[in-house]
């Protein structure tokens, strides 16, 4: 690929692409510039479904086609709507009030109208070059460096730390970009392209109605990357046949506005959405897939909680903190030969067996395991854990982790269609036997329901366990906490590691806070002090009697309190291990070597923080929450912590003072 005469392009879910249009695209002289850049060819080499073929043996699609795909969407669209009026005198004014630097540059309407869709196109085009391989199992996993963010901050001048990793990495790859080759810095705005990727305000851009209608076509319900991977998606998996094309869903479009879109008729837009779901509980959730990820993360996760040096030197990456070289690097091939090769040596036998075994499975042709979808409990009458082996293998979908597919009224249909009288009129309304449907997609299966993978020769025993009602109680239980053990992906014990020293201080949090804590962990592993936290099959439910929060808690000589709405709640929870641990650390320690830290506002808290359990931890009054760290820039989280540090040295507490 060397020049433009590589255009028009072939796919085998658009037919010919040319991005090309005297009104809407002229800069077909720097997609060669793009196409080749390393941060587009390192997409050739991410499969849009990872691990797909498992199931879907045409599954080997990339994030390549689909950069390509999400950018000819996009000129369909801005093309669609400038035939049905969207650019008129009006809209023009208010787009170039809210871009100033952008008007400035173009004084004619239409030359204004074509710059703005040039970004639009470009947008779709690099909107996915932040992504990282096997996005479902890594996203856990590895974040960006501070010195990437630090770089995105200061050039765009925005406070990166507020954006996921694959923003700040799609941002720092087209600020790299932009950087090493003049002509795109020249001719497009760079923040203009970061706010139709993400949103964020920047520079002198200002809101208004008909820019908050164009970010929709790059995020939003019908957006031109959804447009493109559902179909193309669907094309590789289950087939689409007649059931919907972009072209149809386009060729319906009215307009976007602040809400969304708007359609001339629901049947194009309705099969769409239908689809999207289709996929979400066929292909996406399809068990072997799924397996596989769920594989995937139980080796980084203990390779983050057991081995953190490896993370390091397999994939430049300590504790998950990528550079940007370590990104450029890390495609699908690299990343399983890093895994293939330290399973090779001797020193991968230092993993668990659940690792290892989880190593030798990931690129197995078939799957000998059997998987059960186990739903949470209505009622539960009891406490009790069941043991599972370490290579039985659970994934889960949590309630925070759900998103609709269609949020009511996001999607309007033209009123005149169903003679009312003008305006438009919520699709669910018009939707007929889909409207319950549409009120029902979800992003993920059934919300809090586990996959359990399990060995066929244990089929025996996993049948006697749900046959059984408390069995099966025990059984939910046990998932609940190893996907809570796996989820932590950072060190949870630095108490006989050499060279970390201080008092051993016990975390205490509910795992519903994982991302945070994840956060605090990282700092304390930073500044080597001995800490621990109970992530174990009991974290949370306060079971067994060997092995349980309150003995945990029992051993420490301070503890950090991660103090959060959900960890007041589970405080008044008669069976809550949390409970356990408060009243094993107020008999253990002095409220001075107790130290909590709130991370939500105090004012959110529903039930005043006064009534929380200070009694029990020898606190005469509530103690001293500080600032909120939930979201947080780093450095308040860190002096929150080096606060939190100062006070347990200061009242530093050994056996031998007891």
């Amino acid at each position: 690929m060397t020049d433009s005469r590589v255009l028009p392009m072939f796919d085998a879910v658009h037919g010919p692409i040319e991005l090309s249009d005297p009104r809407l695209f002229q800069s077909e002289d720097v997609l060669p510039i793009l196409l080749e850049s390393p941060q587009l060819q390192r997409l050739r080499r991410l499969q849009q479904l990872p691990f797909g073929s498992y199931a879907f043996t045409s599954a080997n699609h990339t994030r390549f086609a689909h950069a390509i795909g999400t950018a000819h969407s996009a000129l369909k669209i801005m093309q669609q709507l400038h035939r049905n009026g969207f650019f008129d005198d009006e809209a023009t004014r208010l787009l170039r009030g809210s871009l100033p630097a952008l008007s400035d540059e173009h004084g004619r309407d239409q030359d204004f109208v074509r710059a703005l869709s040039e970004h639009m196109v470009i947008a779709g085009l690099v909107q996915d070059i932040g992504e990282l391989p096997f996005k479902a199992a890594t996203d856990l996993f590895f974040y960006a460096d501070p010195a990437v963010v630090a770089r995105v901050s200061e050039d765009l001048e925005i406070r990166a730390h507020d954006l996921g990793h694959k923003d700040i990495f799609t941002l720092h790859g087209i600020i790299d970009l932009f950087d090493r080759k003049p002509l795109l810095r020249d001719r497009f705005d760079i923040g203009l392209l970061a706010h139709m990727i993400t949103g964020v305000r920047i520079g002198t851009i200002e809101q208004s109605p008909p820019l908050a209608a164009l970010r929709h076509i790059l995020d939003g319900v019908v957006d031109a990357d959804r447009l493109d991977y559902v179909h193309r998606d669907a094309h590789h998996t289950i087939g689409v046949g007649h059931l919907t094309s972009v072209s149809q869903v386009v060729g319906s479009l009215i307009t976007y506005d602040e809400q969304g879109p708007v359609f001339d008729s629901k049947g194009p837009v309705s099969n769409f959405l239908m689809l999207r779901a289709i996929l979400r509980s066929q292909v996406y959730s399809a068990p072997e897939n799924r397996f596989r990820f769920t594989l995937l993360a139980v080796v980084l996760s203990e390779f983050l909680r057991r081995h953190p040096e490896w993370m390091e030197r397999v994939f430049d990456a300590p504790l998950g903190s990528l550079t940007a070289d370590g990104f450029n690097r890390m495609d699908d091939e690299s990343f399983l030969h890093a895994l293939k090769e330290l399973r090779g040596r001797r020193e991968s036998e230092r993993l668990s067996y659940g690792a290892r075994r989880a190593m030798d499975l990931m690129d197995a042709p078939g799957m000998d395991y059997q998987y059960y979808w186990e739903e949470r409990p209505s009622t539960q009458t009891g406490t009790s854990v069941a043991r599972l082996r370490t290579d039985f293998y659970v994934d889960t979908y949590w309630d925070y982790e759900n998103h609709a597919l269609y949020d009511p009224g996001s999607v309007r249909v033209r009123a005149e269609a169903y003679a009312l009288k003008g305006g438009t009129i919520p699709l669910e309304r018009v939707g007929g036997h889909v409207s319950q449907f549409l009120e029902e997609l979800w992003d993920s299966p059934i919300q809090s329901n586990i996959l359990l993978f399990v060995p066929r020769n244990r089929k025996e025993w996993i049948t006697q366990q749900r046959s059984d009602g408390k069995a099966r109680e025990a059984l939910y239980r046990a998932a609940v906490a190893r996907d809570a053990e796996i989820r932590l992906s950072v060190v949870d014990d630095t108490r006989n590691e050499p060279g970390f020293t201080g008092p051993a201080i016990f975390i205490s949090f509910c795992w519903e806070d994982i991302d945070t804590m994840r956060a605090v962990l990282r700092l304390l592993y930073d500044r080597k002090r001995r800490y621990f936290a109970f992530v174990k099959d009991f974290h949370g439910l306060a079971g067994g009697p060997n092995e349980n929060g309150a003995t945990y808690a029992g051993q420490s000589d301070a503890a950090i309190l991660l103090f959060s709405r959900s960890y007041l709640q589970r405080t008044r929870l008669p069976n809550g291990a949390i409970t356990a641990e408060l009243i094993a650390l107020g008999r253990r320690l002095h409220s001075r070597h107790i130290v909590p830290l709130t991370l939500d506002p105090l004012k959110e808290f529903t039930e005043g923080v006064e009534n929380g359990p200070w009694t029990l931890l020898g606190f005469r009054e509530p103690p001293y929450l500080g600032a909120p760290i939930r979201g947080a820039t780093p450095e308040v989280i860190a002096g929150a912590v080096d606060a939190a540090l100062k006070v347990i040295d200061r009242n530093a507490v050994t056996h031998e003072d007891r």
